[in-house]
Order: C-alpha cells, then sequence, then structure tokens
C-alpha cells in the first residue's frame, strides 16, 4: 500500500500480495481532491487520456460516460496503452469518478499486460474486467448529514464478495 498526499491530494494505491507498487500487473488506486477548485469528472477524463496519450504509443479509450451516482455527478472511462515504451509493457485501466460536496474521487483499477498491437486488445480476462466493473459500480460517496440526499450504506449488512454492501 503506498499513501502520499500532496496539497489537497490523496493517493491510496492497492496491490494484491506479492506485488509491490513499484512493479505490479495490477493495482487499485484512490485519489482524492479536496479544495473549492476540486478537479471536475471531464477535468480528470482530460488529464488522464493526455498523461497516456503522452506516455503510450497507441491509446484506445473510449468516451467520457456521464451518470449520477447516489446523488452526485459522476463519470466512468477507459483508457488503453497498447505499449509504454518507457516500461515496455501494456497497459489498461478503469475509471470512475465522482464528484462529491467536499472533494472529488478519483477510483481506478489498471492492469499491466504484455504489448499488444496497435489494432488489437489487451489480454485481460473477461471475469476479471467484470468483476473490476462491479467494484466500480459499488463505489460511492455518501453523507450521513444529508441520508435523504446522499444516504450511506447499512454498515450492519453483510459484505459481498467484492467488498460492497
Amino acid at each position: 500500500v503506498l499513501r502520499e498526499s500532496v496539497d489537497t491530494r490523496t493517493v491510496v494505491a492497492f496491490t494484491p500480495t506479492g506485488q509491490a507498487v513499484e512493479d505490479w500487473d495490477d493495482m487499485i488506486v484512490v485519489q482524492i481532491f479536496e479544495d473549492s477548485r476540486k478537479p471536475s469528472g471531464a477535468d480528470l477524463f482530460a488529464t488522464t487520456t493526455g498523461a497516456y496519450e503522452g506516455a503510450c504509443s497507441t491509446v484506445r479509450g473510449g468516451a467520457y460516460q456521464e451518470g449520477d451516482s447516489n446523488g452526485y455527478p459522476a463519470g466512468f472511462w477507459v483508457l488503453g496503452c497498447n505499449e509504454n515504451p518507457a516500461s515496455g509493457d501494456g497497459e489498461t485501466a478503469f475509471f470512475r469518478v465522482i464528484e462529491g460536496q467536499q472533494a472529488t474521487y478519483l477510483l481506478q483499477r489498471t492492469w499491466r499486460t504484455a504489448p499488444w498491437p496497435a489494432d488489437g486488445q489487451p489480454e485481460i480476462p473477461e471475469a476479471a474486467r467484470r468483476e473490476a466493473m462491479a467494484a466500480l459500480a459499488s463505489f460511492i460517496v455518501c453523507d450521513p448529514g444529508q441520508g435523504q440526499r446522499h444516504p450511506c450504506p447499512d454498515t450492519n449488512a453483510p459484505l459481498s464478495p467484492l467488498g460492497g454492501r
């Protein structure tokens, strides 16, 4: 686990047992942007897309999909890098952003893969993709003080296999 805070941004990165933040095959990263000028989901989409375009031979991805999550503006997007010349690896990430009242929260599920053809697909098992989508969909921001508008989950409910309630 890596945790760092810089100014008004906190980053926490998680890797499975046996992997390190410096040498990973799959990772979950949570970023929290707390500031009156916190970025919007569209801002973060543009920033991450620009970072991939600057680092990758070919970038594939979908459009920014806007929606709502527990009464807050939310978004989702996917980016794929067929080969990062600096690492020699391919990379694919699913992103979910929620624009809360006091912060913007970005959850990222990323896989490193073997490089893949620019017109191809990364080798990520379908079950892993489905699990990642379910985990991202279960990520919410709630506000106990505004239970009607942004209700929090029942903390006494049993956990699901994906960690959600």
